[in-house]
């Protein structure tokens, strides 16, 4: 999601110029299962989502060591034997929490030390969502100003607002369906905004109310917004 201030910029210095002829010094590797999950560091942990033959699991790692820490199942096996099992998106760690999409339209929110359930609930049966039917709901969460907001594509709900702590519906707005990318905050003039890209429309929300400030129609018939 380009970073904890949305700008895709990172404040390390002594990045290393060169790599050795053998490429970096491997620390450690891992067998995590069948999924698309990146890694998301904080502190001393890196966080990811994998499958296996039980179920889809949300892990916890040692940054140095690659040990589990912990490891939290939060559904079971999506498309084992299909062309693409597993899930798709990518943990977000925010204010000592940690928030995971899976392909089913579960969104769930879990202690980040412990691995603990705080809140969780299913997006897309929920709100009756519509748009990332072909290859399961793929979005990372987006955590911005005490919220989540995720892109959901039901009736009055293209996008909604969740209050982090709770889970709980603070708005929702837009009639579109969904499609695959996560929404992109910005700031616009002083004004918190988010970018949502839809189906087959581009939308602009106001971060705080939900209120649609623009839409932009776009072509029918390819529908794979992935980013």
């Amino acid at each position: 999601m380009r970073g904890p201030n949305f700008d895709a910029h990172s404040p390390e210095i002594h990045i290393a110029e060169s790599w050795p002829t053998a490429g970096p010094p491997v620390l450690w590797t891992r067998e995590l299962g069948q999924g698309y999950s990146a890694f998301v560091a904080a502190g001393e942990h890196v966080y990811t989502q994998g499958q296996s033959l039980t179920g889809q699991y949300v892990y916890c790692l040692h940054m140095d060591t690659g040990k589990t820490i912990w490891s939290y199942k939060y559904d079971w096996p999506y498309e084992g034997m299909g062309v693409y099992p597993g899930p798709r998106s990518t943990p977000t760690v925010k204010n000592g929490r940690v928030f995971y999409a899976a392909p089913s339209g579960q969104l769930g929110c879990l202690n980040a030390d412990t691995g603990k359930l705080i809140w969780k609930r299913n997006l897309l049966e929920e709100y009756d969502g519509t748009g990332g039917d072909g290859f399961g709901y793929s979005c990372s969460p987006v955590v911005t100003a005490g919220m989540v907001i995720m892109p959901v594509g039901g009736k009055s709900a293209s996008l909604v607002g969740l209050d982090e702590k709770t889970g709980k519906e603070i708005w929702s707005a837009g009639d579109d369906p969904a499609s695959y990318s996560a929404v992109y905050p910005i700031t616009r003039n002083g004004r918190k905004l988010v970018v949502g890209y839809l189906q087959n429309s581009l939308v602009i929300h106001d971060r705080m109310t939900g209120r649609l400030l623009s839409r932009l129609e776009l072509s029918h018939g390819y529908d794979e917004h992935s980013c």
